[in-house]
């Protein structure tokens, strides 16, 4: 499991990342620690650059459902495209 935290720099304006953390995983294996760490990373990038870009405010702005099955897309492309086994997540 991960967990983002954001910072606004002003009311409704860009946002920092404050910290990201990364907790116990559901399972034990290197493939789920790889998936969390892209997923958060994924998170911080769609909110840091929401403020300045048409696609990522688009990507910010989908429920939070949606933003994660989008984000989940993109860690399964890169698992498949780097040969790894995203069952083991």
């Amino acid at each position: 499991m991960g967990k983002t935290t954001l910072h606004e720099v002003y009311r409704n304006g860009p946002r920092v990342v404050k910290t990201i953390e990364i907790g116990k995983q559901v399972r034990d294996t290197k493939e789920c620690l790889i998936d969390t760490m892209l997923h958060e990373e994924l998170e911080a990038r769609i909110a840091v650059r929401a403020y300045s870009s048409d696609y990522y405010s688009k990507l910010d702005n989908m429920s939070e459902k949606d933003r994660h099955e989008y984000i989940n897309k993109v860690i399964k492309t890169v698992f498949r495209l780097k040969g790894w086994d995203h069952g083991l997540v």
